[in-house]
C-alpha cells in the first residue's frame, strides 16, 4: 500500500522515544531494522501490516519499553534479543532463529506467534522466558530450548496454547 515503509536498512537514535512505524503498510527492510532510544521507549510497529526484516533490535534504557509489533496475522522477522532489554511485547508474529541463541529477555506473547528454531537452540539464562498470553497461541517448532527451570516457558492462564513441533526440551533438573 501507499504507507508500506521499503528500506535496505533502518537505523534510528533518539533522545526520547525512538519509533519506526506504519499505521496502515508493512515495514519491508532487505537487512537491519534498528532503533535505539537514550532516555524513552523503543518501538518498532506495523499497527495493521507485517514486518519483515532479516533481524530487529530495541534498546532502550532500563525500566522503558522496547516492542517489536506486528498486529497482522502474518509478521515475519529473525529477532536478535539486545542483552539490556528485560521485557519484549510480540503480537501476531512469526519470527526464527538464524544461529544458537542465549534467552536473557522476558518475552511476552499476545495473538497467534510462532518461534521457528531452523534447528538450533535457545538457551535460557537466569532472566529468560516466554510468557503465552490469555487467548493467545505459541507454537514451538525445530529447535532445542535448553536450561528450561521454574516458568521460563509458560501459560498466563488456560485460555492460552502452546504447541511442540519437532522441540527437545532440556529442563536445568
Amino acid at each position: 500500500g501507499s504507507n508500506d515503509i521499503i528500506a535496505h536498512s533502518i537505523t534510528t537514535d533518539a533522545q526520547d522515544n525512538a519509533r519506526i512505524e506504519s499505521q496502515s503498510g508493512n515495514i519491508t527492510v532487505d537487512t537491519d531494522i534498528r532503533t535505539k532510544s537514550v532516555a524513552g521507549n523503543a518501538h518498532v510497529s506495523a499497527v495493521n501490516g507485517n514486518i519483515s526484516a532479516r533481524s530487529i533490535k530495541t534498546e532502550a534504557p532500563a525500566g522503558s519499553i522496547n516492542s517489536i509489533r506486528s498486529q497482522a496475522g502474518s509478521g515475519e522477522f529473525q529477532w536478535i534479543p539486545n542483552p539490556n532489554d528485560t521485557a519484549i511485547t510480540i503480537k501476531d508474529s512469526i519470527f526464527y532463529l538464524d544461529s544458537d541463541r542465549v534467552w536473557n529477555t522476558q518475552l511476552t506473547l499476545q495473538g497467534t506467534c510462532t518461534i521457528n528454531g531452523n534447528g538450533y537452540e535457545l538457551t535460557f539464562g537466569d532472566n529468560g522466558g516466554i510468557i503465552v498470553n490469555s487467548n493467545a497461541s505459541l507454537l514451538i517448532k525445530n529447535m532445542k530450548l535448553n536450561k528450561l527451570g521454574g516458568n521460563a516457558v509458560r501459560c498466563q492462564d488456560n485460555t492460552a496454547t502452546l504447541s511442540l513441533e519437532n522441540v527437545t526440551w532440556t529442563q536445568t533438573s
